[in-house]
Formats: C-alpha cells, sequence, structure tokens
C-alpha cells in the first residue's frame, strides 16, 4: 500500500524527526515492503504529522501501516494494538473523540491479553480511554438535558407525529447509545422511526438512517439475529437510491461492512468475506477505489477468505480422521 504523502515545508537540517526526512524512510520501508521498518517509521512519522496538526495525512499514514501490520500478524498482534492507540492519539489530538474512544477500546483487549495489565503500554491506553471517555460522559449528558429541552417545546409545539419530533428522537437515541443505556437507546429509536414511517414514508433516507441506528444499537447489545435483520432492511430501503447517491452508497458500504463484522464474529468467513466485498463494491462507487475504506474492506475481504480456507482445511480434516 502505497501512499502519495505532501510535500512538507523545509527542515532545519539539524532536526533529525522532520516530516520530509521520515517520509523518505517511510517510502523506503515500503519499497522494502518490510513490516518491521514500516512500522518504524509508520509511527514515527504519525507521530510527527499529527504534531503538526497534519490529522488527515496522519490517518493515511497509519492506516496504511496498520493493514501491513495486519496482513503480515493477523489481527490480534501487539504491533497492530500499537498503530490502533497512535489512530486513537490523531483523531483525540483533531478532537475526533468517538474515532479515538473506538481505537482505543479496540487495542486495549489486546494489550491486556498479550502484554499484561501491568505492562507501561496497556497502563497508557487504559488511562487515555478513562480521561477521554470521562471528557465524553460529561459532555453526552450535558447534549442530553439540551435535546429533552427540545423534545418538550417541540412536543408542545408541532405535536409528537412530526419529523421534527422524530429527529429529536434519533438524537437522544443516539447519546444514549454513546452512553451506552441500549435499552433507552432503542426506545427512542423505535419511537423515531415509527414516526418517520408514518410521516415520510417506508422508503425515504431518513427512515433508512432510523433503521440502521436500531441495527447500530442490537450490534452493540450483542443481538447479532437483530442487528443482521436491521442491516438488512436499511440495505433494502437504500438500494433504489445507491446509483442516485454516493451518500447512500456510502451508508450501504457502511451496513454491508457492520454485516461482515457480526459474520467474523461468528466464526462465518465466507460470508464476512462476501459482505466485505459488497462493501468494497460501494466505497469503491462513492469513496474511489483508492480510498481507505476502500482499501481497508478488501483486505480485510482477503483475510476473511484466508480464515475460511484455514477454517475448511480444519474441518476436512478432522473428518478424515
Amino acid at each position: 500500500i502505497f501512499l502519495k504523502l505532501k510535500e512538507m515545508p523545509k527542515q532545519d537540517e539539524g532536526d533529525i524527526g522532520g516530516a520530509k526526512k521520515l517520509k523518505l524512510l517511510f517510502r523506503k520501508a515500503q519499497n522494502k515492503k518490510s513490516p518491521e521498518l514500516i512500522l518504524k517509521y509508520g509511527l514515527k512519522l504519525g507521530k510527527r504529522l499529527r504534531k503538526d496538526k497534519e490529522h488527515g495525512e496522519a490517518v493515511d499514514v497509519l492506516g496504511a501501516t496498520l493493514l501491513v501490520q495486519i496482513e503480515s500478524h493477523g489481527e490480534e498482534h501487539p504491533d497492530v494494538a500499537t498503530v490502533m492507540v497512535a489512530l486513537g492519539d490523531v483523531y483525540e489530538s483533531d478532537g475526533n473523540f468517538a474515532k479515538a474512544i473506538s481505537y482505543y477500546g479496540k487495542a486495549l483487549p489486546m494489550q491486556l491479553e498479550k502484554l499484561g495489565i501491568d505492562h507501561s503500554d496497556t497502563t497508557k491506553t487504559s488511562l487515555k480511554l478513562a480521561a477521554i471517555e470521562m471528557h465524553q460522559q460529561e459532555y453526552y449528558e450535558k447534549a442530553l438535558d439540551a435535546y429533552r429541552q427540545a423534545l418538550d417545546i417541540k412536543m408542545q409545539n408541532v405535536g409528537q407525529e412530526h419529523p421534527s419530533t422524530a429527529t429529536t428522537l434519533v438524537n437522544i437515541g443516539l447519546v444514549q447509545k454513546q452512553l451506552e443505556d441500549y435499552p433507552r437507546a432503542l426506545e427512542y429509536l423505535s419511537q423515531a422511526l415509527g414516526i418517520r414511517i408514518k410521516m415520510l414514508g417506508s422508503n425515504h433516507p431518513d427512515t433508512a438512517d432510523c433503521v440502521t441506528h436500531l441495527a447500530d444499537v442490537y450490534r452493540l447489545e450483542g443481538e447479532y439475529d437483530k442487528a443482521l435483520e436491521y442491516y438488512e432492511w436499511a440495505i433494502a430501503l437504500r438500494e433504489p437510491l445507491v446509483s442516485k447517491s454516493k451518500t447512500q452508497a456510502r451508508l450501504t458500504g457502511d451496513s454491508y461492512f457492520n454485516i461482515a463484522l457480526i459474520h467474523r464474529r461468528e466464526d462465518k468467513y465466507r460470508q464476512s468475506a462476501d459482505a466485505f466485498t459488497h462493501a468494497a463494491f460501494h466505497f469503491t462507487h462513492s469513496l474511489g477505489v483508492e480510498h481507505d475504506d476502500t482499501v481497508d474492506c478488501l483486505a480485510q475481504a482477503k483475510r476473511a477468505n484466508q480464515l475460511a480456507a484455514k477454517h475448511q482445511g480444519t474441518v476436512d480434516a478432522e473428518t478424515a480422521i
């Protein structure tokens, strides 16, 4: 995976960690196809770009580094966790706390399992996650109060069965999801879905959005059969719009991606590979063939097919015995 890296302003020759030099070293590591060197210089370059507030490019570099580590070591390797933490640092620096929590949250269980609870890297990630979640908790609680006040006003002014009321119910449901109060999230999102179906129709994009939000909550709750049902419903609603809207194509790709994750979690690798491939198709249409999400989906599909073949080989061997 090769990146077109932007040229940086000339660095002080004494600055041995300058972005220009690190970009050169990162390119050389990519040319050598060395996972160890790509990790070394990808982390250094990502950190430097983060400090220079070049967050988008830092994500590109670290994303490419992450894919190489996954392809080389698998998804549960400490080096994979290290890159995920670096990506979390970039998103935190950029103010995207939800993304930061996502990457820290994925990295921490790996570090706990592979490095142990007392390892310094595990401790650092745990502290980062705790700090940012505390900040998020305060933010979401304030948002929840504001949305509840807005809901009271809308109920008085336009009534319950109004698209604007449904939007506020969705917002409350999404905040409850972030607070991990999944039963309340389902309650508010289900109310919103009922209003949107009645007022906007079953085939409206806003209705599809609500169905997708419900699928996300069911997935987080671990109700995978219900989540698959709702993701497939959302896809059916969006498919007629995909050819006319890149946004709908992107959202359809997201649903396929989440379906792939569920199948992979359940060791259904062939179904997972198929869903990743569908996601890549829609991401290609909406984002382009070279976009990180498209590249990631294709790599995930390849990995899932490899796991499917390995699993089938194990089954065949056991059957032969």
